[in-house]
């Protein structure tokens, strides 16, 4: 990935956080440091280390010394450890605050997002561009951010932003809110070809399954299921997307995508106590499966379950609907007389139809 823009390097020694933010993928930057340089919350910066560099947002904190406060995973990725300088690097932020408006009724149910055309070339995005956004109006700590694609409108007033009831429930705000728009600071690389048969062979294996495709918003996850693999969700959610308790789901975070085991909610932890009134919102990931997929704690995923690991799981009816073929088959020929190709052709017919009717069930769940 690119940076554009100009960058400022500053030196600070790494110090660990405390409370909630063990385990997130910001950084704290005191707020002296982010005066200077001009460094708003939630804007980008980098990080080197000797093993990577990394893109991370910025919150303020209340250190006056000359510091940043990181979770110890974003170090291990870094090779750095704490007490060591880093060396964070400013860059250009491009972002812009609109006022919400309702979406266009072909857009309704999709993730787009719908800006006007001098907003639109102003930030230096075109159709199709992933941007992110926010809600500048709640804690900085529990602000969802949201990742979807930008295309234009041609209303009159360029300062609207247009978007989907759902994803305006998801960002916690409603129609005349102001809402931030941020072009990420970064470009996404090129997939190869064989990456883009990957993903287009993936696409028709959704269509075959059927998928049904839901975003919800990232909390921690159980204690007892970190390192395991699992998301947990609400029994409604596990319903619409057409799983059930101990199935896969695919998780996807813009280019970056993982498979867990579904579990159910516990309505008495901790982690969830504060969205008890919506669950049906939300997703629990630990650390590993957030850091797997490069999300943090309040961003908005997109969840659907997992074509490939549903076709697996159906393997014993697909194979059932072919060997039924085989054998009609078989039987026409040896005990009826019929002649191969007559035989075949009936075969295959019955033999379609059947897998036909299965993969039509299959579908039918979500």
């Amino acid at each position: 990935m690119d940076v554009f823009g100009d960058e400022t390097s500053i030196f600070l020694r790494c110090k660990r956080v405390s409370g909630d933010d063990i385990g997130r993928s910001f950084i704290r930057l005191p707020k002296s440091v982010m005066k200077r340089y001009n460094i708003s919350p939630f804007d980008y910066v980098v990080l080197t280390g000797p093993r990577s560099r990394l893109y991370v947002r910025v919150l303020p904190s209340g250190d006056n010394q000359a510091i940043f406060r990181v979770s110890s995973h974003i170090l291990n990725r870094l090779g750095l450890r704490y007490n060591d300088l880093c060396c964070i690097n400013v860059i250009k932020n491009i972002r812009r605050k609109l006022i919400v408006a309702p979406a266009e009724r072909k857009d309704v149910g999709f993730d787009i997002v719908r800006i006007h055309k001098s907003v639109l070339e102003e930030m230096g995005l075109r159709n199709g561009d992933i941007v992110e956004l926010l809600n500048p109006n709640v804690k900085y700590e529990e602000t969802c951010h949201l990742m979807l694609k930008v295309e234009t409108h041609y209303r009159e007033s360029s300062e609207e932003l247009m978007i989907d009831s759902r994803l305006r429930q998801l960002l916690n705000i409603n129609l005349g809110d102001t809402i931030c728009i941020l072009r990420p600071p970064y470009k996404w690389s090129k997939k190869s070809l064989f990456e883009r048969f990957l993903e287009r062979f993936e696409k028709f294996l959704e269509w075959l399954v059927g998928v049904k495709k839901i975003n919800l918003i990232v909390l921690k996850g159980e204690d007892i299921d970190e390192g395991r693999g699992i998301a947990r969700i609400t029994d409604d959610t596990a319903s619409i997307l057409g799983i059930k308790a101990g199935d896969f789901l695919k998780v996807r975070w813009c280019n970056n995508a993982i498979s867990v085991r579904a579990l159910i909610i516990n309505q008495n932890s901790e982690y969830v106590k504060n969205y008890l009134s919506k669950l049906s919102l939300i997703i629990q990931l630990c650390a590993t499966e957030r850091e797997r997929l490069g999300v943090d704690v309040y961003d908005i995923v997109q969840v659907y379950r997992d074509p490939i690991k549903k076709l697996i799981l159906s393997f014993d009816r697909v194979l059932t609907a072919i060997l039924s073929a085989l054998g009609l088959f078989a039987i026409l020929v040896a005990e009826l007389g019929i002649g191969i190709s007559v035989s075949l052709l009936i075969s295959l017919v019955i033999g379609f139809m059947l897998l036909y009717v299965l993969f039509v069930k299959i579908r039918a769940e979500v």
